[in-house]
């Protein structure tokens, strides 16, 4: 229950850090997704053994986390999500290229320890950027942003609808946990035996969970079309924060 908890808490604090009212707070959608793909793209283009290339990179998130009063501890949990599958990765370039390229004293090191820590180091500093992008964009601006740039209304409407009903996944385990410790004779955590019950009645719950919001949202008018605001032309310093930003990363 207290895992549940602290992920609707983490999922919530989210929301909260893109409400705020920082200097890259104020910066245009535009602005923001722009620096956030070239930052991507630049790092990404590096080969897989520059290491200290690589480097100058990491002051942009640590320039937009002190501009936009993101805390480390909420960015580094974030990361943690994704870090088993990136360590993963990586660690397999240690089994492919174990040729020694030079010695530090007796110790090897190979192509595959090089490729290994440019892995991890590229994939900090791109999930960096684009976690510092959602905490300080709300997902209506974002997606309304996307579809200025063309991107198909459905890909829109999917990615904000995914986003909005991961809370309610959670309310709904968050219930069924409770129910389940409620009949489980003072038992800490699941039984594995019931792990299969559990994920199944989740689903059919969540399935029938959506099917009341949809019709809800049919209720009120919903038509299949995505609706957004029109959002407000990029000023100047928006197009020269950009501009600066996309150079100083080329």
């Amino acid at each position: 229950m207290a895992d549940l908890s602290s992920a609707m808490r983490s999922f919530c604090s989210l929301e909260q850090l893109a409400e705020g009212d920082s200097a890259f707070h104020r910066l245009s959608p535009g602005a923001k997704l722009t620096i956030t793909v070239v930052y991507a793209v630049c790092v990404i283009s590096f080969p897989s053994r520059s290491l200290s290339a690589l480097v100058p990179f990491a002051a942009y998130p640590i320039l937009a986390m002190a501009l936009s009063g993101t805390p480390w501890k909420t960015l580094l949990q974030r990361i943690a999500v994704a870090a088993p599958f990136v360590v993963f990765t990586a660690l397999s370039n240690l089994l492919l290229d174990r040729r020694a390229l030079y010695f530090l004293g007796p110790i090897p090191v190979s192509g595959g320890l090089l490729s290994c820590l440019s892995i991890l180091i590229k994939a900090f500093l791109c999930v960096s950027a684009v976690l510092l992008l959602v905490s300080t964009t709300s997902m209506t601006a974002l997606t309304a942003q996307l579809i200025e740039l063309h991107v198909p209304k459905i890909f829109c409407l999917q990615l904000t609808l995914t986003y909005r009903y991961i809370s309610v996944l959670i309310q709904q385990a968050q219930q069924m946990y409770t129910a389940y410790q409620l009949r489980s004779c003072s038992r800490r955590g699941i039984q594995m035996r019931d792990m299969g019950c559990f994920l199944g009645q989740l689903l059919l719950r969540s399935y029938d969970q959506a099917s009341r919001i949809y019709c809800a949202m049919k209720c009120r008018g919903y038509d299949g079309t995505y609706h957004v605001r029109n959002q407000p032309p990029a000023a100047a310093k928006d197009i020269l924060t950009a501009g600066g930003a996309a150079a100083f990363f080329f």
